[in-house]
């Protein structure tokens, strides 16, 4: 960040603002764009402006994860002694062998540190749950603060051939979902470098850092499964839906829609309209040209959906998951402390997995 000593005047501050504005995320700043006068810093371009307002909520964020950090290393070690000594008791009534090394591991919640993955994770959360607060883990009490647990894991994955294979999967929770998020496959990153952008960029629609693949409300957790034995495994059972029939109730009617909502470009006959799946807001093709399944919506197989909504929308089904992680205790014991009562931890040495109701996109 800027190097600023207490007392130093407000110009100064402004000026090493700007330098560090210049230096740390390379933003080409003239006096075009912004300069400073006697008493005030003056922003003449309204883009300049947006980029400064951009780099503020980004700092903040930053901030506000470092300090709320520190916050529930200090005032929340006891909430989180207390759960891992709740699991220890669940462990040695339930027979539960453990590795050496877990006995007296300590539980911090926040096991990423990767800005750019928190920045994309926080953007998937807001479009949910609509909070303002930027990156910030809920501590013992914490009201409105976001994530209770964020980790990178395992998932188990059953392949063509009945072979399972180990995603890496972000794993992150609120006090309302999980949320699960991995980054975009080969096959999709091809499937984007076909298309053009909703910007007109004919080297292919930008893909996020992170996807969203399902957000699980924490009312459809049904209970969790362990072995016996001294292993990583969890499965996490999840209450899924039957088939859906093709929702298109929040489609707008064409007549409503004039020209595009991205562009404004008038509909015509070398400007058809499209209809995003997800909003149901009309585009132009180049706006709407990306494709992905939404099971929530009843389309199983992939469909349209506007360029910004990329990686925002569930796109697996609602079905049992296994998850491996040598952190699975505090995952199980901060889902468990917050879902509804009578959620339950099992523990057998072989259990039957339900899957969602389409095969082809089952995991």
């Amino acid at each position: 960040g800027p190097r600023m000593k207490i007392g130093m005047p407000d110009k100064e501050a402004a000026k090493s603002i700007l330098r560090n504005v210049k230096r740390e995320y390379k933003v080409d700043l003239n006096k075009n764009d912004a300069q400073l006068g006697r008493t005030k810093l003056f922003v003449r371009t309204p883009e300049m402006y947006f980029e400064f307002e951009r780099l503020r909520i980004v700092a903040i964020g930053v901030w506000a994860t470092k300090i709320q950090r520190v916050y529930r290393k200090y005032s929340s070690r006891r909430h989180l002694i207390k759960r891992r000594d709740e699991m220890a008791k669940l462990y040695e009534a339930a027979g539960k062998r453990r590795r050496r090394g877990s006995f007296a591991r300590p539980y911090d919640g926040d096991y990423v540190s990767e800005s750019d993955v928190r920045e994309c994770l926080m953007d998937v959360i807001q479009h949910y749950e609509g909070n303002e607060d930027q990156g910030t883990l809920s501590g013992e009490g914490g009201n409105n603060l976001r994530l209770e647990y964020v980790d990178w894991m395992k998932r188990a994955v059953e392949g063509v051939s009945g072979v399972l294979s180990l995603d890496r999967i972000l794993v992150a929770m609120t006090k309302e979902a999980l949320y699960l998020l991995s980054e975009p496959s080969a096959d999709e990153l091809h499937d984007a470098s076909g298309c053009v952008s909703a910007d007109g960029d004919e080297r292919g629609t930008p893909l996020p850092r992170l996807l969203l693949r399902r957000r699980v409300e924490l009312g459809r957790v049904n209970g969790m499964v362990m072995s016996t034995l001294p292993d990583d495994f969890l499965i996490v059972r999840v209450r899924g839906d039957r088939k859906k029939e093709e929702d298109r109730s929040h489609w707008l009617e064409d007549r409503e829609v004039k020209a595009c909502q991205h562009t404004g470009l008038k509909f015509g006959l070398f400007q058809r309209r499209h209809h995003c799946r997800e909003s149901g807001g009309i585009y132009i093709d180049r706006c709407c040209n990306y494709y992905v399944p939404l099971p929530d919506l009843g389309h199983y197989q992939p469909v349209r959906i506007y360029d910004n909504l990329i990686g925002l929308p569930s796109t697996e089904l609602l079905e049992d998951v296994m998850f491996l992680s040598d952190r699975k205790t505090e995952f199980a014991a901060t889902l468990k402390s917050l879902c509804k009562k009578g959620t339950s931890i099992k523990f057998v040495n072989g259990a039957v997995m339900e899957a969602g109701p389409v095969p082809q996109l089952s995991q």
